[in-house]
């Protein structure tokens, strides 16, 4: 009945009890077992009723308390009360070892505490750190919905997440088909492929680049590219990507963004210039012109 609270924390809320008093009420439920009114020496049932209370009830009720000279205070208390009837009653057999035995409860009980307190305060700061990633995200999924024309989220491996009817319609022309698992590179153009690849591993947070995709019709059209980096709470690293074709508008990222698109067409060779022409005597037409 003691260790409700434990498990079901609601009830703390409801009814407006503090963690504190709820630790305190257990400890009292120990003390009583281990009392002269409730324990007598010789009886090995109330020996392994008043062993149980204290290991199953005293240690565990160290994990909501709120207060580390709360938990050091009670388990003194209930370790002065076994010391004073292990030294004080004839009956009591091994006063030493229940001395120690009862002392060592109290390193033990504040360790639990201490570890109680140490993984609620990460597991808070983790729920906190996720909750703003997720607003983080959110807000920049909302941004990159407001100006490009296809989302998508690419994992580690820059593979599709998810399908994305967007990203379908621009390169299939129909939605419908799925994309899932398909790398993003097989999208660009092969001329573009590895520097476009280059760029989305990059150790950047975010960048913004611009290269061709390819459609179902072998058809490239140029593509403005943001990509945003996060990390999930398990540590994997994904990228949100933001689409954007620029063919016939002006980028939005202008010179800020990198140029991953190499130029298909060959450039003529660039001719030598033609030596100058060596001196020697004039024709005759310029000589008589000089002469005149």
């Amino acid at each position: 009945l003691m260790l409700l609270p434990t498990h079901f924390p609601r009830i703390l809320r409801r009814f407006h009890f503090s963690l504190d008093v709820n630790y305190i009420t257990c400890q009292l439920f120990v003390a009583m077992i281990l009392s002269p009114w409730t324990f007598q020496p010789g009886a090995i049932e109330e020996l392994v009723v008043a062993g149980t209370a204290f290991v199953m009830c005293s240690l565990p009720s160290a994990a909501f308390a709120l207060n580390s000279v709360v938990v050091v205070t009670c388990q003194t208390f209930i370790w002065l009360l076994v010391a004073c009837r292990a030294w004080t009653e004839e009956a009591m057999q091994y006063p030493i070892l229940l001395t120690l035995f009862g002392f060592w409860h109290i390193p033990i009980a504040l360790l639990v505490f201490q570890l109680t307190d140490t993984l609620m305060l990460q597991e808070a700061e983790s729920k906190i750190r996720e909750r703003d990633s997720r607003i983080q995200m959110n807000a920049a999924d909302a941004l990159l919905q407001l100006t490009c024309d296809a989302v998508l989220e690419l994992d580690t491996e820059l593979r599709l997440v998810e399908d994305n009817p967007n990203l379908t319609t621009m390169l299939l022309g129909r939605p419908g088909a799925s994309l899932k698992g398909r790398k993003f590179s097989d999208f660009i153009s092969s001329r573009d492929q590895r520097r476009a690849t280059e760029l989305l591993q990059q150790d950047a947070r975010a960048i913004a680049f611009h290269t061709r995709l390819v459609d179902s019709y072998s058809s490239k059209f140029r593509t403005e590219v943001f990509q945003v980096k996060y990390t999930k709470m398990n540590g994997q690293k994904c990228h949100l990507l933001g689409l954007r074709d620029f063919t016939d508008v002006k980028p939005l990222a202008g010179d800020t963004a990198t140029d991953a698109i190499r130029d298909s067409v060959a450039q003529a060779p660039v001719q030598p210039p033609l030596p100058a022409p060596l001196p020697g005597p004039a024709p005759p037409a310029q000589a008589a012109l000089a002469l005149g």
